[in-house]
């Protein structure tokens, strides 16, 4: 388990109150990911010594002793985000920080729980999501479609149809691209979505919810990637666990329909 969150106390730092958590803190449990996989949580109230020691109360969570120098280059404020580094030697805890929340949100994104029991490791399924959506909206601009949100900014929904398609690809190396789309319509077919001219997530209607031999090349092409991407990712993740082996195929997941 990690720092948090657990019931505590309400908007203000209790002295005599909650669960105070000093050191060694749980064992380290990362809910964002970005170029690194961090723990991160809400502040809602803090206070601090003159040696930049303190006490800080998540929002609906528990309570966290700092050390010295926490707040030497600034103290948090309520809403600001709590940062704990992955625990590496010479620091046993990891390495705790604090950033404003619209900043740490720019650059992370959730872990979501089912990713954390991927097959293909910790984290794997977001990266690959992340990575099929952003080469998604570049093929979107070049072929000017309607071009949808960054990963970061893109709902919820959106992201966890990526994430069901790395996990379908993962689960089916051997399909092809036409297995892809399929796999996708009926998830949102599943969801409510139906048929319709233009795309609309209010409505719920998609151009692309047709058979994959009906849909235009471009279209098309969006699967092709999308398999492509998971490929070259597993295949890379797979080859850097035996240090000094080449890359090599994982599975052929671009083979025509």
């Amino acid at each position: 388990m990690g720092i948090g969150p657990k019931e505590a106390s309400g908007d203000v730092v209790p002295s005599d109150q909650g669960v105070v958590i000093g050191s060694p803190l749980p064992p380290f449990a990362p809910t964002h990911v970005s170029h690194k996989q961090v723990e991160a949580y809400p502040i809602a109230a803090a206070e601090f010594r003159s040696d930049g020691s303190g006490r800080i109360a998540l929002k609906g969570g528990i309570l966290i002793d700092v050390p010295a120098g926490f707040a030497s280059r600034g103290a948090p404020t309520e809403g600001d985000m709590l940062v704990r580094y992955e625990p590496i030697p010479g620091q046993s805890d990891g390495y705790l920080s604090h950033s404003p929340r619209a900043v740490f949100e720019a650059g992370y994104a959730p872990i979501r729980g089912k990713d954390v029991a991927s097959d293909a490791g910790p984290h794997f399924v977001t990266a690959a999501a992340w990575v099929c959506h952003e080469v998604n909206r570049a093929i979107c601009a070049t072929f000017g479609h309607d071009v949808q949100p960054d990963w970061i900014e893109a709902p919820d929904w959106q992201r966890d149809s990526a994430m069901k398609g790395v996990e379908f690809a993962l689960a089916n190396p051997d399909a092809p691209p036409s297995a892809q789309h399929e796999a996708w319509m009926a998830d949102k077919l599943a969801q409510g979505w139906r048929y319709g001219e233009i795309k609309d997530a209010d409505a719920r209607t998609h151009p692309c919810l047709v058979a994959y031999d009906d849909l235009p090349a471009d279209q098309r092409v969006k699967d092709h990637t999308f398999r492509a991407v998971v490929t070259a990712m597993r295949t890379l993740q797979v080859s850097h666990l035996v240090p000094g082996a080449e890359p090599t195929a994982f599975a052929d997941l671009g083979s025509a329909a």
